[in-house]
């Protein structure tokens, strides 16, 4: 049997499934961060019966993506907490106006626009 029989065979028949789907899932977060990862392939070989001709051969996939830098966040320290907002500062309150308040609104484009004088 050559190499390329020999790899076919090992999981079952499914390394090369699951090589390639490493290989994307890798690519696809280096093309995200645009910072390098690996894909290792290792192969273990080890007697299968002491004093006999037969090996044991073991496939391993390692991923290793790449590391996305830290997000983070801006917090403020008050009172011996974490907060969101500022606790020093004022939270001003919004509200919805109704629509036939005296909202003053622009002219409509077709329409003159008077000077105040």
């Amino acid at each position: 049997m050559d190499a390329l029989g020999t790899l076919q065979t090992l999981a079952r028949g499914k390394l090369f499934d699951e090589l390639c789907e490493a290989l994307v899932d890798v690519a696809e977060d280096v093309i995200t961060t645009g910072r390098k990862g690996t894909v290792t392939l290792t192969l273990r070989l080890a007697q299968a019966t002491p004093g006999e001709t037969s090996v044991l051969v073991a496939e391993e996939i390692k991923r290793t993506p790449p590391k996305r830098d830290p997000r983070g966040a801006i917090l403020f320290v008050g009172d011996g907490e974490f907060h969101r907002h500022d606790p020093r500062q004022q939270q001003l309150e919004f509200r919805v106006l109704e629509e036939d308040s005296n909202v003053r609104r622009p002219p409509d484009e077709g329409q003159a626009v008077r000077e105040a004088n």
